[in-house]
């Protein structure tokens, strides 16, 4: 590794740096806790910081037991809750015969989080900036109570109160089955019977009651939101330009139902009318706005079959002329690097997901998000950008409409919009870019409207983050 690189390396989100010259500091797992409950992030040993200065690389001076020190300590659940280092993501630079240490910390899990030490829940932390700060304790709890509930048997249970289907909506409930037969057939069965089959009833003794997911499918808001008191559903359409909307729809306007089923098929009527997509010449047909719209369905019915509707904060859907906002309370169940690989699926909503592929809503087990990244690089549009929350305990993805960035627009980009806000420096230390070509793409970005100055200072350096809409 450069030495001039770690020499201008400077703290930030994903970056600690910290002196071990003779022994492992005390600091090393809250950074460890910190990255770990956020996006994962790298620390290195035997540097220090110099405000306005280069780095000096004092080294390490025991890499060996140091090394040995952090393997130890994180297989040991009494110092940290979880195991997220082996030594293959330990690598030792030697710079001027110096030893600085770079150890890579993962991102932990849905199931993993809090990452916490000393047996101590509410001993456990994140990322501010450059700073390690505690969780609070209704904070830690939480992390832990979505780590453990939003599971599927939660899906597939009763809902409380015996909900027969003359409670759910009637509407949706005839609207649903006409669209499954129009694809399946008609099928000589009782609604009650119907319904059980696709997982909205079950069946105790004689009688039928909703289960949790058929409830969010197709109860009204109302009767959705004594069971889940969190439960809500947003649509913003806007110009990009002021925090005014043009078009909304929530689940809490008595016009219509309020139910899953029934925001997914106002959402396809809305993003059909409002998103304008490139011209794509596919077999004598014009493909560009099919394949945007299919994108944004799969970012949407990937949102419902994921979301923890015991959480606060409901679906978000914002459309804009420049990007679309997809916001679901929880966390993915699988890493995105697993889920774009396609072929295993594991919704935290296994028995909603059935409803809607049921219909032809959505692509098959295991390739929805694999289809959303193959339909917008079809249009050579940017990756989407995921993102968790640690404060809300949510999960947002943002596609960018705007074609073209070329791919070190296109890193700078999600890089920016997966983080608070980063630096230039961060920037050059994360990408390994010279300061001229970050500005040159920065530009770019900016001259688009993707990146804004959010007005912050840090030592001096000029922090940057996605545009985001009002």
């Amino acid at each position: 590794m450069k030495k001039k690189f770690l020499e201008t390396i400077a703290r930030g989100s994903q970056v600690e740096l910290l002196t071990a010259e003779d022994q492992l500091p005390s600091s090393f797992f809250k950074a460890y806790s910190s990255f770990a409950n956020g996006s994962g992030g790298t620390i290195y040993l035997g540097i220090e910081s110099k405000e306005g200065k280069p780095n000096r690389l004092i080294g390490v001076g025991e890499p060996r037991e140091i090394r040995r020190a952090i393997i130890q300590l994180a297989a040991d659940h009494s110092k940290v809750s979880v195991n997220l280092v082996s030594a293959k993501d330990i690598e030792t630079a030697k710079v001027d015969g110096r030893a600085v240490l770079i150890v890579r910390v993962r991102p932990a899990i849905h199931s993993e989080r809090p990452v916490y030490l000393d047996g101590n829940l509410f001993h456990s932390y994140h990322r501010v900036d450059d700073k390690n700060a505690q969780y609070s304790e209704a904070e830690a709890k939480r992390l832990l109570a979505a780590s453990l509930i939003g599971t599927p048997e939660v899906d597939f249970a009763l809902a409380p109160g015996r909900i027969r289907i003359h409670e759910l909506d009637g509407e949706t409930l005839q609207d649903y089955r006409k669209l499954y037969e129009s694809w399946h057939g008609s099928m000589p069965l009782s609604d009650e019977e119907f319904f059980s089959r696709v997982g909205a009833l079950r069946k105790e003794g004689n009688e039928y009651f909703a289960t949790n997911a058929g409830l969010l499918a197709f109860g009204n808001a109302n009767l959705i939101r004594l069971v889940f008191p969190n439960y809500f559903l947003n649509y913003t359409l806007t110009d990009g330009q002021s925090s005014k909307w043009n078009e909304r729809f929530v689940s809490d306007d008595p016009s219509w139902s309020g139910s899953l089923y029934s925001f997914v098929k106002l959402l396809n009527m809305h993003l059909n009318a409002n998103l304008s997509a490139p011209f794509l010449l596919k077999d004598g047909l014009n493909v560009g706005k099919s394949l945007l719209f299919q994108a944004v369905r799969e970012a949407v019915l990937n949102a419902v079959f994921n979301a923890d509707f015991s959480l606060p904060g409901g679906i978000k859907v914002a459309l804009s002329p420049r990007e679309v906002l997809v916001r679901n309370p929880g966390y993915l169940m699988l890493p995105l690097e697993r889920a774009m690989q396609g072929g295993f699926s594991n919704p935290r909503n296994p028995c909603l997901a059935t409803i809607f592929r049921s219909i032809e809503y959505g692509d098959r087990a295991g390739s929805g998000i694999p289809t959303m990244f193959s339909s917008l690089h079809e249009l050579s549009y940017p990756d989407p950008v995921y993102r968790e929350d640690p404060d809300l305990v949510a999960t947002e993805v943002r596609i960018v409409l705007v074609p073209g960035l070329g791919d070190s627009g296109l890193l700078l980009r999600a890089l920016v919009s997966s983080r608070d806000g980063l630096s230039i420096e961060e920037l050059q230390a994360a990408t390994g870019f010279g300061r001229k070509k970050i500005l040159a793409c920065l530009d770019e970005l900016w001259g688009k409207g993707l990146v804004v100055d959010n007005g912050r200072k840090t030592k001096g350096r000029k922090f940057l983050k996605s545009w985001s809409m009002a």
